[in-house]
C-alpha cells in the first residue's frame, strides 16, 4: 500500500489523514500515536479536513478515530444528526416492509443502513441519506400509490399519461416525506440498476434471483446475498459514481476484508465479463487494495490499465473534487475511460445524445397529447427554455 506520507506529498496532508484514519477503522484499531506522528511532520488544514469528510460522506466513518483537535461542535452535531436519522432510517425500512408485505409486494433494500450493519455491526457509522429499494419495474405503479397514500411526496415530475415512457427513460424515482421535527425522510425506488444504454441488463431480475432475509430485530427484512450486494456496490460505485468518492472505496475494502470467505469471485467475474464492467472492478481492487487493504488485489482479473488506474486516484484523492453532477464533460470522460470496448464508448455517447433530445417528464406534464400524436412533445423541448424562466420582469 502507499504510505500516508507519500499521499501526502503527492496529493495533501488532509487525504493522506483519512487514509490513515480508515485503515485504523478497517482493522478496528485506533492508533493514535501513529497518528500523531504523522501530524507531527504533515500539519492538517482543519478547514479543508472538513471540506473532505462532507464530500466523501465520511464524517460518521471517522469520527471516533479523528484526534480530538480536529472535532468541532458543527462536526459533532453533525454526525449525531446522522446517526439518529440512521436509526429512523431503520424503523421506517421495517414499517415500509410491513406495508409492502400487506400488498403482496417483493422488494430488496441495499445500500444505506444494511450495508453499515454488514461493514461494522451497527446501524450508524455509515451514514445512510436515504432508503434504497430494488423493485421489478411492473411493480412500479403499486409502489408509487403506496408511498403516496403513505404521506410521501414525488420529488421529480411523473407523466400520468405516459408511464412505460417514464419507465423507459429512467431507472429510479425519489420520495420525500416530512416527518416531526423537521426532519426527511427520503426513499429511492430503482427498477434498474442503470439507464438502458449501459450493457447492464435494464431490470432487477438478476438481483430478485438473489434475494435472501435477514432479521433485523423482530423483522425479517429482504436485501441481496452477499455476492450480489459486492456486486450491486461495484455497479453503484463504479459504472455510477466512477470511484470518486472516498466512502465508496473504502466500502468495498471493508466488505471484502469482512465477508472474503462468502463471495463467489468467479460469480463477480462472470457478471464483470457478461455486463462490461472488467475494467470498472479491477480498477475499483486496485483503489481498495493500494489504499486500505492490500488483500483485495488478490481478486483482480487482470492487471488495470496504469493510465486509468492513476487518473482514478487523482479524482479520488486531489482537491478540489471531481464535479458530483454526473452529466458533466469530466465524468463523461471518465466513463468512456472505464469502459470495456469501443463499440460500449459509442453507444454511450449516442446513449447521452439520445436522452438530450428525447422529452422530458416536463413536456410531457406540460400539456398532454394524444399517443398518435406523441412525436409533437419533441418540437416542445425546443422551446422549454420559454416555460423554465418564466416571464421577464421590467427593469
Amino acid at each position: 500500500m502507499t504510505g500516508p506520507s507519500d499521499i501526502a506529498r503527492q496529493y495533501s496532508a488532509e487525504s493522506a489523514l483519512l487514509i490513515l484514519l480508515l485503515r485504523q477503522r478497517l482493522q478496528g484499531i485506533k492508533d493514535e500515536a501513529d497518528t500523531e506522528r504523522f501530524l507531527g511532520t504533515h500539519p492538517v488544514n482543519p478547514g479543508i479536513l472538513e471540506k473532505l469528510l462532507a464530500a466523501h460522506s465520511l464524517a460518521s466513518l471517522v469520527y471516533p478515530w479523528l484526534p480530538e483537535e480536529y472535532i468541532g461542535e458543527k462536526l459533532s452535531a453533525r454526525v449525531g444528526f446522522r446517526a439518529k436519522a440512521n436509526l429512523a432510517g431503520l424503523a421506517e425500512m421495517t414499517r415500509l416492509q410491513e406495508l409492502f408485505e400487506q400488498s403482496s409486494i417483493q422488494v430488496i433494500f441495499v445500500k444505506g443502513v444494511l450495508l453499515s450493519k454488514i461493514l461494522f455491526d451497527d446501524f450508524t457509522s455509515r451514514s445512510a441519506a436515504d432508503i434504497d429499494i430494488l423493485i421489478r419495474a411492473n411493480d412500479f405503479a403499486a409502489i408509487r400509490d403506496l408511498l403516496l397514500r403513505d404521506g410521501y411526496e414525488e420529488l421529480y415530475p411523473f407523466p400520468v399519461a405516459y408511464p412505460d415512457y417514464y419507465l423507459r427513460q429512467n431507472r429510479e424515482a425519489a420520495f420525500r416525506k416530512e416527518l416531526e421535527g423537521g426532519a426527511r425522510q427520503y426513499v429511492e425506488i430503482q427498477w434498474a440498476p442503470m439507464p438502458g444504454f449501459f450493457p447492464i441488463p435494464y431490470n432487477n431480475d438478476y438481483f430478485f434471483e438473489h434475494r435472501i432475509q435477514v432479521q433485523v430485530g423482530p423483522k425479517s427484512i429482504p436485501t441481496l446475498a452477499t455476492t450480489q450486494h459486492l456486486l450491486m456496490l461495484f455497479v453503484h460505485h463504479g459504472v455510477g459514481d466512477l470511484w470518486r468518492i472516498l466512502r465508496h472505496v473504502s466500502d468495498i475494502a471493508i466488505f471484502i476484508h469482512r465477508k472474503e470467505s462468502e463471495i463467489d469471485w468467479e460469480e463477480i467475474h462472470r457478471k464483470a465479463s457478461e455486463w462490461h464492467m472488467r475494467r470498472t472492478i479491477s480498477c475499483g481492487l486496485a483503489l481498495a487494495a493500494g489504499l486500505l487493504y492490500p488483500g483485495a488485489g488478490r481478486y483482480m482479473n487482470g492487471t488495470p490499465d496504469p493510465a486509468l488506474l492513476d487518473r482514478c486516484r487523482n479524482y479520488l484523492l486531489g482537491y478540489p473534487l471531481l464535479p458530483k453532477k454526473k452529466i458533466n464533460r469530466l465524468n463523461l470522460q471518465q466513463q468512456l475511460r472505464l469502459s470495456d470496448f469501443r463499440r460500449d464508448r459509442f453507444v454511450l455517447i449516442r446513449g447521452y445524445f439520445q436522452r438530450f433530445l428525447s422529452p422530458g417528464m416536463e413536456e410531457l406534464n406540460l400539456v398532454t397529447l394524444p399517443r398518435a400524436l406523441f412525436p409533437l412533445y419533441y418540437l416542445v423541448r425546443r422551446f422549454r427554455f420559454l416555460y423554465r424562466s418564466g416571464p421577464v420582469q421590467p427593469s
